[in-house]
């Protein structure tokens, strides 16, 4: 077997593998055996038709089994041997099958670069924790009222920000009615900008029985075409005006938010934890981030075009998947797939980069996931499903796939850590909300 290798472009490579034509016409002889016993043609015996004669009947069979075989007896040897690790199924030219000649095909595919990371090591890192505080807690307790705050009717009450009104709605543009324009019983808590800017305003101040007339222009880049920057008038009639009333703050309260038992002191405790957990993986995703960046400034590598678009694939199945999972099916949506992975194309570009070189790292280092580190991750992670978790663990544990996406997450972390303590780490503190609202671009 000869193998010759050209490199079309700055991953591209061109592999031509060529067999001796002895190795041809042995597999071409082993076909003709195997159809010798298959096959019965009109005035022979069985297993007595004359090889010229299958030979000829069978060519093309015969050409494509030896080719196959020929392929994939000589293609991943010849990757072992000339160290190549490609990127993406090859595209494979196949040459003729011919006694008394050497067989050619040449395989066209992206090659995987060798990449070497440098300068990761000393980084100069800072870490920002928040410390949960009791106003923290309050916020979410308002936040827990608000989403049980009950709307009563109000006969006598003038509508304002935050009252919920019953109305109906009829729309009009230059004194024509207008599609999806009109509604009845149509309940709207003033202030929660639902409607497009400047209607909810103009229902501010009315009662119960009034007629209202409201006009605003919809805005330039409204999604409705047909009606972007028209100027229209909403003929309103107010059916009840409804004023907000929030739940006390006590144990019935801390019922209505999942709390059996232990009151609004479990729930405040509650609380805290979350807040303290989010608070500590904002700071630990800041600080990757951080790194992550750090490495990219540093190590400035181009990728092959295959992966990336691997990696976009990736992303959008992600996506829909997603949708699945709130109940919404993707293929009722319209999506256009090519236009959803193009949007991706840059962050599935950094991805690509940030596995290669945290892989160069992790080989460089000899950092490792171990099994103590995976089972950590798994116990982890189980933990949130209480009764489950043990079900949880055996599902995780019996798809591959689902193994090693964990392994990939505990090696990562693994590598994180390791240039975090061979760096050096500025330890600030911030309030939680403004912890919370830095902007993370987490890969």
């Amino acid at each position: 077997m000869e193998v010759t290798i050209e490199n079309k472009g700055e991953f591209e490579r061109a592999m031509t593998v060529t067999i001796e034509a002895t190795r041809v016409d042995e597999l071409i002889s082993q076909e003709l055996n195997k159809l010798s016993s298959q096959v019965n043609m009109p005035g022979f015996r069985p297993g007595k038709t004359p090889k010229k004669l299958l030979e000829s009947r069978y060519k093309e069979h015969i050409d494509g089994a030896v080719a196959e075989q020929l392929i994939q007896e000589s293609y991943g040897k010849a990757m072992t041997d000339n160290k190549i690790n490609p990127a993406d199924q090859p595209k494979v030219d196949i040459g003729k099958i011919d006694r008394n000649q050497n067989f050619t095909y040449t395989a066209t595919f992206e090659q995987i670069p060798e990449v070497k990371a440098k300068d990761y090591k000393g980084f100069s890192l800072s870490r920002t924790t928040a410390t949960i505080e009791e106003s923290d807690i309050d916020k979410v307790i308002e936040q827990i009222q608000e989403s049980n705050t009950e709307f009563v009717k109000d006969d006598s009450r003038v509508s304002e920000s935050g009252d919920q009104l019953k109305f109906d709605f009829d729309g009009y543009i230059d004194n024509e009615r207008f599609d999806g324009g009109k509604a009845e019983g149509h309940e709207l808590v003033l202030g929660s900008n639902q409607f497009i800017p400047g209607f909810e305003d103009q229902l501010v101040g009315n009662k119960a029985g009034d007629d209202v007339e409201v006009t605003l222009n919809f805005p330039e880049d409204y999604q409705a075409s047909h009606l972007a920057g028209k100027e229209a008038v909403f003929k309103c009639k107010v059916h009840e005006v409804r004023a907000p009333q929030k739940p006390e703050v006590n144990d019935e309260l801390a019922v209505k938010a999942g709390i059996a038992e232990g009151g609004i002191a479990k729930l405040r405790e509650e609380i805290s934890a979350k807040l303290t957990t989010e608070a500590e993986n904002k700071t630990s995703g800041n600080v990757k981030q951080e790194i992550l960046d750090k490495i990219l400034e540093a190590n400035p590598i181009e990728v092959p075009k295959s992966l990336v678009k691997r990696e976009q694939d990736a992303m959008v199945e992600q996506l829909k998947q997603e949708y699945k999972r709130q109940g919404v099916d993707p293929a009722q949506l319209g999506m256009d797939t090519d236009a959803m992975g193009q949007g991706f194309a840059v962050e599935a570009t950094k991805r690509v980069k940030i596995g290669m070189l945290l892989g160069s790292i992790a080989r460089e280092e000899s950092i490792t996931a171990s099994d103590e580190a995976v089972e950590a991750f798994l116990d982890n992670m189980a933990a949130s499903y209480g009764d489950q978790a043990s079900q949880m663990k055996k599902w995780m544990r019996e798809d591959p796939d689902r193994i090693e996406g964990i392994k990939s997450t505990v090696l990562e972390a693994s590598i994180i850590d390791w240039i975090v303590n061979n760096g050096t780490v500025e330890e600030k503190t911030c309030a939680l909300e403004e912890l919370m609202s830095a902007k993370t671009d987490d890969k």
